[in-house]
């Protein structure tokens, strides 16, 4: 073996046994690490300023279906919690306006705690295929 090859052999097995130094954070790392926040507090304000009224709107669409004809609705304030899952309603009222000009009430709610159970409604239904 000649002089350059073991030149040659003693530089490949000392790049082999110097460990790699510790990769960087690329450019893509990092704007992940910018955008991802965003993205979940643009989803936060959009469900905490929405959810509550896309849900009155659809409780009141029901109860005028389930007043009838020249049936009318209200509910006084929908509050739904991700957090612990809740769905709670204030004061939801169904009523018939009457040809006489006076009201006939069908449906009063005061007050609803609802508790919500994800997992169940996420699993198949027994026998489901």
């Amino acid at each position: 073996m000649s002089s350059s090859e073991a030149e040659q052999l003693a530089a490949v097995v000392a790049a082999e046994v110097v460990p790699d130094a510790p990769k960087r954070a690329g450019p893509l790392r990092l704007k992940a690490a910018v955008t991802l926040p965003l993205l979940f507090g643009a989803a936060a304000l959009a469900y905490w300023f929405m959810i509550d009224d896309i849900l009155a709107e659809q409780l009141v669409a029901q109860a005028k279906t389930y007043a009838g004809e020249h049936g009318e609705a209200e509910v006084a304030n929908v509050r739904f919690s991700i957090f612990g899952p809740q769905l709670r309603i204030e004061n939801l009222r169904a009523w018939q306006a009457l040809p006489d000009g006076t009201e006939h009430e069908v449906a009063y709610l005061g007050e609803a705690k609802l508790d919500l159970e994800f997992w169940a409604l996420l699993e198949r239904a027994p026998g489901g295929e």
